[in-house]
């Protein structure tokens, strides 16, 4: 049986515990703070966008007419692009570029008629993989015969705390609930 070693872990330190509370009160603090100026500045960019929303509307309407009377213009005339591919002008140049695609109606219909006419390792294309889900239930013996080792990875997640006010309201019930409780059974006794 193949053992796997790990390095030893290092030793805790005595004030490891408070450091990492201070840490995460830190955390919390700056990620607190970075919120609110995300939010101060989304609010800045949204009033100076609306300022310029009409003028915004007017020339994004102005450049959709322009482009598509440039495109019904320039498909009457072919002939402009028979030399170049590009027409200049005083106030800017239209560029012409062609470019052919297939379009498949159906796949599974297509490839059905590929391999009616034995085409099909000219036109389709296999993939196998690694089905790593049903190698992981294997034992380390096991995977290592076929070339894999099994990594063991921890990861750490820092989240700054927050206050969630439904929790807050369970835990205030809960909490005179057990009140209610406690004074009941006192007042039995």
């Amino acid at each position: 049986m193949t053992t796997v070693t790990t390095a030893p872990a290092p030793t805790a330190l005595k004030n490891d515990f408070a450091d990492l509370v201070n840490l995460l009160d830190r955390l919390t603090f700056a990620e607190n703070q970075l919120a609110k100026l995300q939010q101060t500045l989304d609010t800045q960019h949204l009033d100076t966008v609306r300022g310029h929303m009409p003028a915004y509307k007017e020339l994004q309407t102005t450049i959709g007419e322009c482009e598509a009377a440039i495109a019904v213009i320039a498909a009457r005339n072919p002939q402009w692009f028979e030399e170049k591919k590009t027409v200049e002008t005083p106030f800017g140049e239209l560029k012409r570029t062609t470019s052919i695609s297939l379009v498949v109606a159906d796949p599974a219909v297509t490839m059905t008629l590929i391999k009616a006419a034995k085409r099909e390792g000219d036109f389709i294309k296999a993939s196998e993989e690694l089905r790593l889900e049903v190698l992981g239930t294997l034992d380390d013996d096991a995977l290592a015969k076929f070339g894999i080792k099994r990594l063991t990875k921890h990861n750490f997640n820092a989240a700054a705390a927050g206050v969630d006010l439904g929790k807050a309201v369970k835990a205030a019930e809960k909490s005179d609930k057990a009140a209610a409780k406690a004074a009941k059974k006192a007042g039995a006794s």
